[in-house]
C-alpha cells in the first residue's frame, strides 16, 4: 500500500528544493553586481589595479554566496551551497560570465544544478531581489582613468563625470595633439560607445588581467 503522507512530503521537499535552487540562482546576478562594484570602488580609492581578477572575484562571490546559503539553511534547515566555478569574460564585452553549481539537500532529496550565466556590467541594479528598485548607487564606475593617471595628477568626480584637470595631458605626454586633452572629461559610470564596432573593451579587461 503506498503511503500518501510520505509521498505527498516528498514531493513538497522536492518543490521547496526546487525554489530554493530557483532563488539562489536569482541572487547571483545581484551578488556578482555587488562584488564587482566594491573591487571597482576599491580601484578608484587607491588607485591600483587587480592581479589575479578572476580568482579574487570568484572567491568574493562564492563567500557572499555561502553567507547566503547559511541564511537559508538557519531559517528553513535545508542544506544549501554554491560553489562558484569560473568568473570569465563574455562574448559581449559589457557582460561577464559566471558559471556556478547549486546543490540542495532537503533530507533524501537532493537537487543538483549547474549554471552559466552572462551578467552585464552595464546601468543601474536591484539591490536585492525583493526589489526592482534600482538608483546610480549601483552603477558600476570606470576605474580605468584612476588607474593609469594616478602618478600624473588629480582626477575628481563631478556631476557623474570623470575630471582629468591635467592629469591626462600629462600621462599622454609625447603623443602629437596630447594639449588637447587639458581639462577633458568622460562619464564616471561605464557606457557603451555610440558607435559600432566597438573596439575598446578596455573596462572589461579591468577585471580579468
Amino acid at each position: 500500500m503506498v503511503n500518501l503522507d510520505k509521498s505527498v512530503d516528498t514531493i513538497i521537499k522536492s518543490d521547496n528544493s526546487f525554489y530554493i535552487s530557483g532563488d539562489v540562482e536569482r541572487n547571483i546576478p545581484i551578488i556578482t553586481r555587488q562584488v564587482l562594484k566594491e573591487t571597482v570602488d576599491n580601484a578608484i580609492t587607491n588607485g591600483n589595479s587587480l592581479p589575479n581578477s578572476r580568482i579574487l572575484i570568484k572567491n568574493a562571490i562564492e563567500q557572499k554566496m555561502k553567507d547566503l546559503s547559511t541564511n537559508y539553511q538557519n531559517n528553513s534547515g535545508v542544506n544549501v551551497r554554491c560553489i562558484i566555478n569560473s568568473v570569465d569574460s563574455a562574448s559581449d564585452p559589457f557582460e561577464i560570465e559566471v558559471n556556478s553549481t547549486i546543490l540542495v539537500m532537503n533530507d533524501n532529496i537532493t537537487y543538483n544544478h549547474i549554471v552559466n550565466q552572462n551578467i552585464s556590467i552595464l546601468g543601474t541594479y536591484p539591490q536585492n531581489k525583493f526589489s526592482m528598485n534600482s538608483n546610480s548607487s549601483t552603477e558600476i564606475s570606470d576605474p580605468l582613468s584612476f588607474i593609469k593617471c594616478k602618478k600624473f595628477g588629480c582626477v575628481s568626480i563631478k556631476n557623474a563625470r570623470i575630471n582629468y584637470g591635467s592629469s591626462l595631458k600629462k600621462y599622454l605626454k609625447g603623443v602629437n595633439g596630447s594639449e588637447i586633452y587639458e581639462n577633458a572629461s568622460l562619464p564616471y559610470y561605464i557606457k557603451k560607445c555610440p558607435y559600432d564596432p566597438y573596439f575598446l573593451s578596455y573596462q572589461i579587461k579591468f577585471f580579468f588581467k
